[in-house]
């Protein structure tokens, strides 16, 4: 290990000009500010995911647990099954998340050794609610669940999936039963749990569908809900499923490669096919979920290494939480802007058109009001008011 940091020491020194962090973000109308940094988590172990709004999910195969932090506490605990004694040998991986719904799936990987001395493996699935800290064994409740299964998955039951049908030739989207995957892969009909959907992610928010196809590139393709778009290129590519999309426009993944497996971190503009380098933060190339986005609170979350003293210390390891901040513009007359996300909170005062703000998170939900079915902003204004406004009357300034 020591040898990879020495080598990638000297990599960065004679590409220090990569380093230099310029006010483009500001030019994209969107700001990036570093908040938060734990250490004690190496990019070449663990993979990182949000699975609430608040908290990040952290698991490694080497690790009988996986580890929660509530970013916005500070409060890290690790996770484990209650039916899963102390001294077991195992591992825990998570196989599927709903940032939104608060819940995720996991599997604990048992090695259970035989008298020929073949290692055989033993494979527990389990679903956690974050909100409720509640673990359900899906196989010692499966005739519970099999009653009433909404009422253990609730809304991480069902996701929409983007399929190739490769004799019509184009895409379509179906809803998929996570629950009726689970039982397929239980009771073996399917060996595996299938690979976390990453290939086609869908950003519920903004109606599109970011695809990877084989050979690496991106696609964007726009989904409403009801109407697939077409596909459009970005004009990216990369061999590993790292990338993220954000605002519709933008992707975070894996950048230049250094060597063999070391990447810069760098954000995508679609629009204009230009990039921009995290400063000084670097990953894994070659491992999945490195990088993972919480389109609720605008952050970013990044399993790699920061260089702050180049060629003086060794490079630190660690997640690092970015917050991004985007620029949106009332596009009506006379909006009234509340308290909360909720037509029944506080009314504060009046937008008028054209005004500028930041935008700070939104709901968790969206929210229809007549014909527009949009989230809630919490957007700050330009004398450093906090207010929430609904999402039909904000343009995200691109």
């Amino acid at each position: 290990m020591q040898e990879r940091f020495n080598k990638f020491i000297m990599i960065v020194l004679t590409l220090l000009v990569m380093q230099m962090w310029t006010q483009t973000a500001q030019l994209w109308c969107l700001d990036i500010v570093l908040e938060k940094h734990y250490t004690g988590y190496d990019p070449n172990d663990d993979t990182i995911h949000w699975v609430s709004p608040n908290t990040l999910a952290i698991d490694n195969l080497n690790n009988a647990y996986i580890v929660l932090i509530n970013v916005e506490q500070n409060k890290v605990q690790k996770l484990t099954a209650p039916d899963i004694d102390a001294t077991t040998i195992c591992s825990y991986l998570i196989l599927d998340v709903d940032m939104d719904a608060q819940m995720f799936l996991f599997e604990v990987i048992i090695e259970k050794p035989d008298q020929k001395i073949i290692e055989r493996k033993i494979y527990k699935y389990y679903l956690y609610d974050v909100a409720s800290d509640k673990i359900t064994n899906l196989e010692t409740e499966a005739q519970a669940i099999e009653a009433n299964p909404d009422a253990y998955f609730k809304e991480f039951r069902y996701f929409d999936e983007l399929v190739y049908d490769a004799a019509a030739q184009q895409y379509y989207v179906k809803k998929s039963d996570r629950y009726a995957i689970l039982q397929d892969v239980i009771s073996g009909k399917i060996e595996y749990y299938p690979e976390y959907y990453t290939r086609a992610q869908y950003d519920k928010e903004w109606g599109m569908f970011l695809m990877q196809d084989p050979i690496g590139d991106f696609y964007t393709i726009p989904f409403d809900g009801k109407n697939l778009g077409k596909e459009r290129p970005t004009d990216f590519w990369n061999d590993n499923n790292n990338d993220k999309i954000f605002l519709k426009r933008y992707l975070i993944g894996t950048g230049k490669i250094l060597d063999e497996v070391i990447c810069s971190v760098e954000i995508k503009d679609i629009q204009t096919k230009t990039t921009m380098p995290l400063e000084k933060i670097y990953t894994i190339s070659e491992f999945p979920q490195m990088i993972t986005i919480n389109p609720q609170k605008n952050l970013i979350a990044v399993c790699g290494f920061n260089y702050v003293a180049i060629g003086r210390e060794p490079p630190t390891p660690g997640i690092f939480i970015f917050r991004y901040y985007p620029r949106g513009e009332v596009n009506d007359s006379r909006v009234r802007y509340r308290s909360g996300p909720s037509t029944s909170a506080e009314v504060l005062g009046m937008f008028e058109k054209g005004e500028r703000v930041m935008v700070l998170e939104r709901s968790a939900r969206p929210m229809t009001i007549g014909e527009d079915t949009k989230y809630w902003y919490k957007v700050r204004r330009s004398d450093g008011t906090a207010v929430w406004m609904y999402g039909a009357f904000l343009t995200i300034v691109n």
